[in-house]
């Protein structure tokens, strides 16, 4: 009778063992399961946080002025005369500006700059404009060409080569549009 009591408590021990075997792979998939839920979790608040920084980026789009299919042909034909009478046109800014600055002083300053620059063009005007503030005012040069302003912005990229003039930008004349 011991025997049929061995054998039997033998084959549950094996049972026992097999059953053990199956819950840890179980216990291991639950693991596996929890880390990928957990990733999954992560994942969703980071694409919730991208949504929502698209949404306020359209509401801003949408609160912008109307586009510029929208004008009126009157408008169109406005907006087409300003962008010819500035494309000769170039905008210098962060020039430090001075309360007693004489026009001279001003055209001896940009033509410094279009020296570093290694650029001939042919200056109409120079003009400040703006209110004086804590901030230099841009510096609107008039050129005789619109190839002068190309050659001017092909090499604007030598100003950071200057202690000088590296915090100078230059840019177009640009329409509101």
């Amino acid at each position: 009778m011991q025997i049929g009591h061995d054998s039997k408590l033998s084959n549950i021990q094996s049972e026992l063992s097999q059953y053990n075997d199956k819950f840890e792979v179980l216990l291991s998939k639950i693991d596996n399961l929890s880390s990928e839920v957990l990733a999954l979790k992560n994942e969703n608040i980071t694409l919730k946080a991208d949504v929502e920084s698209l949404q306020l980026k359209i509401k801003d789009l949408e609160s912008k002025p109307i586009s510029f299919q929208s004008l009126a042909p009157v408008d169109i034909v406005k907006e087409s005369e300003e962008r010819i009478s500035r494309n000769r046109n170039l905008l210098f800014f962060n020039v430090s500006d001075n309360v007693n600055e004489t026009p001279d002083n001003l055209s001896q300053t940009i033509n410094s700059l279009l020296h570093i620059l290694s650029v001939s063009v042919s200056i109409s005007k120079i003009i400040r404009i703006g209110k004086i503030g804590s901030k230099p005012r841009p510096i609107l040069v008039e050129l005789s060409s619109t190839q002068d302003v190309h050659s001017v912005l092909k090499c604007k990229s030598k100003l950071n080569n200057s202690a000088q003039w590296k915090h100078v930008g230059i840019s177009t004349d640009m329409t509101q549009y």
